[in-house]
């Protein structure tokens, strides 16, 4: 690894891994919202209300839309080897359906470790959200906006699929953003 350069790959058992799952729950929610009202009325916290048969068959449709879209996207980033890069610039960020892309250092304010529900990210506190916001569709904008409501940054960065903690690149990130900004202030 470059000093002054940072790359995460993905690793193909990361990803298989991951298929597997999305693949394995959109399955799983498909069956079970289309099995019979027979079975469906044995499990007991099916029938505790009237009409509850069809809210839970409605949830199991949301949940394929849910795993089948983590399915579709999985696959789609499987073919881009790279899932974290930082750099001179900045840095580039395809880690979740969230992922920002490309943010520059001089737009950071701080960079942490966050633990949520036994998961580690890389949280990266943004100067100005709005500026990343604005270039992200409706959808990821809600999520990330509702996300922000409950405590996170705009920034979470998971790296999963890759073999490497977040705690083992957070010194080397934290050590590359200060290198840069220092190096832009001194420009400046």
């Amino acid at each position: 690894m470059n000093e002054e350069k940072l790359i995460i790959n993905q690793t193909k058992k990361g990803i298989f891994l991951l298929i597997l799952g999305a693949a394995v729950m959109t399955i799983a929610a498909l069956v079970v919202a289309f099995m019979s009202n027979e079975i469906l009325i044995e499990i007991p916290f099916i029938n505790l209300f009237p009409g509850s048969v069809i809210v839970f068959r409605v949830l199991m449709l949301f949940g394929v839309l849910f795993f089948g879209f983590c399915l579709v996207f999985i696959i789609r980033r499987s073919k881009t080897k790279a899932v974290f890069i930082a750099d001179e610039n900045g840095i580039t960020d395809y880690s979740s359906a969230l992922a920002l892309g490309f943010i520059h250092w001089y737009d950071i304010e701080s960079i942490s470790l966050r633990v949520f529900m036994s998961e580690k990210y890389i949280e990266v506190e943004i100067k100005d959200n709005e500026k990343y916001l604005d270039r992200l569709n409706w959808l990821k904008k809600v999520t990330i906006k509702s996300n922000v409501k409950r405590g996170f940054s705009i920034c979470l960065i998971t790296l999963n699929g890759t073999g490497v903690k977040p705690e083992a690149v957070l010194p080397k990130l934290i050590t590359l953003f200060n290198l840069y900004t220092k190096k832009e202030q001194s420009q400046c």
